[in-house]
């Protein structure tokens, strides 16, 4: 199973992920959090660098199918404000012959990383709806016309 996480930074993702794997760790599964977040982490400190963005998600993407390869139930755990951020995760998993779930975090609390406001506002505000269909639907916006 591939479960993808979603909602603005503060919502609670992360520590519903935590959650969901200790219950199916607890079922004897092994499980896998997958989070871009955890590229930024450098001796025990979250340092974002928008730079790296792309090639940390790539990262993740890579950590997130060798998991998959090796049958572990894989938690995604990214705002994945957008169904073209979560299309490469969905078109692994299909070859992969992996059920995936969505789960939408909606909580309201401080966040971890010093995201600002403003910030968080535009996530909120940009939440689409995902399915599978919609994800392996979207383009990316500089794949638009």
């Amino acid at each position: 199973m591939l479960l993808i996480m979603q909602g603005h930074s503060g919502s609670g993702k992360s520590t519903l992920a935590k959650l969901f794997q200790s219950w199916f760790e607890a079922l004897g599964h092994k499980v896998t959090i997958c989070s871009t977040d955890d590229q930024f982490v450098k001796d025990g400190v979250y340092k974002f660098d928008p730079s790296k963005l792309a090639a940390y998600h790539k990262k993740n993407l890579e950590l997130a199918v060798q998991c998959m390869q090796a049958s572990h139930i894989v938690i995604i755990d990214n705002t994945n404000t957008c169904a073209w951020e979560v299309k490469p995760y969905i078109e692994a998993a299909q070859k992969l012959k992996y059920i995936v779930h969505f789960y939408r975090a909606t909580g309201d609390y401080q966040n971890t990383h010093g995201v600002p406001p403003d910030k968080v506002k535009l996530m909120k505000d940009r939440l689409e709806t995902l399915t599978v269909e919609s994800c392996l639907a979207a383009l990316a916006p500089w794949d638009r016309k």
